[in-house]
């Protein structure tokens, strides 16, 4: 029997938000290029619009709601 103590999981990943933006627009564009779509087909496929898939892919976005990142 295992009598030492576990310690709980306290470590969390910190991400500047900048960052996280950064990865964001990295991983859409990546992503969409992999599929052979261009922005336009995104925006269509996904219901956004053509200037919010832009922004994003500048990370000109300043806070993508949840359901926009669902979106993609």
């Amino acid at each position: 029997m295992c009598t030492h103590k576990v310690k709980p999981y306290r470590y969390a990943i910190i991400m500047k938000k900048s960052d996280w933006l950064k990865n964001l627009a990295k991983n859409v564009k990546k992503r969409r290029k992999e599929q052979s779509l261009s922005q336009q087909s995104l925006a269509e496929i996904s219901r956004l619009s053509l200037a919010t898939i832009t922004r994003i892919e500048q990370s000109k976005i300043e806070n993508p709601t949840l359901d926009t990142i669902e979106a993609l």
